[in-house]
């Protein structure tokens, strides 16, 4: 069972490969690559993706392993591309990414599309997301490709919170206290 396992994670992960490989040819764009200390992201992620007149731009958090570097491209690339694929907007998905993330500092900002006051670990995650379905496939890919790494899914997560986001939070907030019990959670979709 094991064996199939990996075959089948594989698989996903060469379809990965193969659809980066031939981006270029399909969008006829530029794909910018870059690797960056997670200080420097637009708002605090592990990985971020835009359009522009260039090109597709990922930017990833710089992390101590290049396994977990790798997966992270994985994810926003599989998004990205997805999104694209689908008409939603990079402005779409920037704009629910931001307001969710000046919600999450206290801020009263309203979050396009989204009804209640609960926020989870990722804004992708929710369901009010605009891209959430996109994300959901791009987790799944990301996992697979763990898989086939070698990579346990809870280490990984533990390292891209504290890595990635638990550095950022501080810079971005400024001089904002966080609310009272607040503490950034992990996003763990399962138990290992």
């Amino acid at each position: 069972m094991r064996l199939v396992a990996h075959k089948f994670a594989a698989s996903l992960v060469l379809f990965a490969g193969v659809a980066f490989a031939v981006s270029g040819w399909a969008f006829g764009r530029f794909v910018d690559v870059r690797v960056i200390p997670a200080n420097q992201q637009r708002y605090p992620t592990a990985g971020d993706w835009w359009f522009d007149s260039q090109g597709w731009h990922f930017r990833i958090s710089k992390q101590p392993d290049k396994r977990y570097e790798w997966l992270v491209f994985v994810h926003e690339f599989t998004e990205a591309g997805l999104c694209r694929v689908v008409g939603v907007s990079q402005a779409q998905a920037d704009a629910f990414d931001m307001a969710y993330e000046q919600r999450r500092r206290g801020e009263p900002v309203a979050i396009p599309g989204k009804t209640d006051d609960v926020l989870l670990d990722e804004p992708g995650d929710d369901p009010a997301a605009p891209y959430h379905y996109e994300h959901v496939i791009a987790t799944v890919v990301e996992r697979a490709a763990a898989v086939v790494l070698f990579v346990r899914w809870s280490t990984y997560n533990d390292t891209l919170e504290r890595e990635s986001l638990l550095m950022q939070r501080p810079l971005l907030e400024g001089n904002v206290a966080p609310r009272a019990g607040f503490e950034p959670a992990t996003r763990r979709l399962t138990a290992d």
